[in-house]
């Protein structure tokens, strides 16, 4: 009986990692801007937003813009943002690279910007 309850309770966990994992490599989402044009999403900007949120606490974000592809194939996307602490505030922008953590992605979370050389 007890061994039945632990081979539940590791399934139960695996499920919980597996299944929102598989589910974020399922593709792009599509997203509606402000001016009613439908994009793409690969899920890094909600990445990055998490960042900024974490980074930058109590701050209104912006703005925040992810390339939808990794172009030099390190597993991170250049993303943008901007926060400011008040309305009156100015504008401050944060330049990252950011990864949408999957299971085939080591790469995760968001990294100071690195330059190619």
């Amino acid at each position: 009986m007890i061994e039945a309850l632990v081979v539940v309770a590791i399934i139960c966990i695996l499920l919980a990692i597996i299944v929102p994992t598989v589910r974020g490599m399922s593709g792009a989402a599509n997203n509606v801007d402000e001016n009613g044009n439908v994009t793409q999403s690969s899920g890094v900007s909600e990445v990055m937003e998490t960042y900024l949120q974490k980074a930058f606490p109590g701050y209104e974000i912006v703005s925040v813009q992810c390339l939808d592809d990794d172009k030099d194939g390190d597993g991170f996307n250049s993303c943008n943002g901007s926060v400011r602490k008040t309305p009156e505030s100015d504008i401050q922008i944060v330049n990252v690279e950011c990864s949408k953590s999957h299971l085939f992605n080591s790469a995760q979370g968001c990294r100071a910007l690195v330059l190619a050389r």
